[in-house]
């Protein structure tokens, strides 16, 4: 995310940062949790949010809680007790509190300095992490940056949401489609004429392919009549063998005939497969 181009709409920037995750909040809470989102309420920080932003009420009395921090460079030990503050605080006036979830603008990053013995941003994450858990073994706290928030906006936005608060203007379906309308129109609309079209070979190729119901019809008849020729075929050749006739009785015309009852049997199966298919 081009965190340069967030618009504050006449907010600060921690406010407007605070009311953007929030909605997407509410949009993940509700899709994730469908059937089970008693209710969602946003606080006003103004006035201490009590750690936190917003939060859910699940159908069985547990809370699911947002924190959002508008920090601007690296995440540090001074940072991460400030979250673990407000950790501390949603756990006290939340005491149904079972998962929480921080948003900053930002991923963590894990710097290669750490194997000099510096901490990098993910260490000192991890540090808030095992102290939450030890201190609130029933909360689990999840961390939700650039990755997170850029997948919630795609999944949960139509492109409202991102021009207005980015500026960026997604294209939407149905803007392609009246774009692909007015091309085809301004391009071809004077030189395609219907009562000039020509149906050849080609397009009933493409019709069969494409499976237009039309197109089967007439196959599937084509189909039958040679089914029908086939059996009657079938019914001649065991006839002309039952004859008395020695001729008929021929070992080598026996044989013969045979074979193209055989043949025959195979090409009607086929065909009944083909037919139903």
């Amino acid at each position: 995310m081009n965190w340069q181009n967030f618009r504050h709409h006449g907010e600060s920037s921690e406010t407007a940062f605070e009311a953007f995750v929030t909605l997407l909040f509410e949009g993940w809470c509700r899709r994730i949790h469908p059937d089970k989102v008693r209710d969602i309420r946003a606080l006003d920080g103004r006035g201490g949010d009590g750690g936190v932003e917003a939060f859910a009420v699940l159908q069985d009395g547990t809370e699911i809680g947002l924190q959002a921090k508008w920090f601007q460079g690296k995440f540090d030990h001074s940072r991460a007790e400030k979250v673990l503050k407000s950790f501390r605080q949603a756990c006290t006036r939340h005491p149904k509190l079972v998962r929480y979830i921080v948003c900053l603008p930002g991923d963590l990053k894990d710097s290669k300095k750490a194997a000099q013995g510096q901490k990098s941003e993910r260490d000192h994450w991890d540090e808030l992490i095992a102290t939450a858990k030890k201190e609130q073994p029933g909360v689990s706290v999840e961390y939700w940056g650039d990755n997170e928030l850029t997948r919630m906006l795609a999944e949960h936005d139509d492109g409202s949401m991102r021009g207005y608060w980015f500026d960026e203007h997604a294209v939407k379906p149905a803007d392609l489609a009246a774009k692909c309308r007015a091309i085809i129109k301004a391009n071809f609309a004077g030189r395609y004429l219907p009562d000039l079209h020509q149906h050849g070979r080609l397009d009933g190729v493409l019709a069969l392919l494409l499976g237009d119901i039309d197109a089967r019809a007439v196959q599937l008849g084509r189909l039958e009549r040679m089914q029908s020729a086939i059996t009657r075929a079938l019914e001649e050749v065991q006839r002309l063998i039952r004859l008395p006739d020695e001729e008929v009785q021929d070992a080598t015309l026996q044989k013969t005939a045979a074979e193209c009852i055989a043949s025959l049997q195979k090409t009607l199966a086929l065909s009944n497969w083909l037919n139903l298919t």
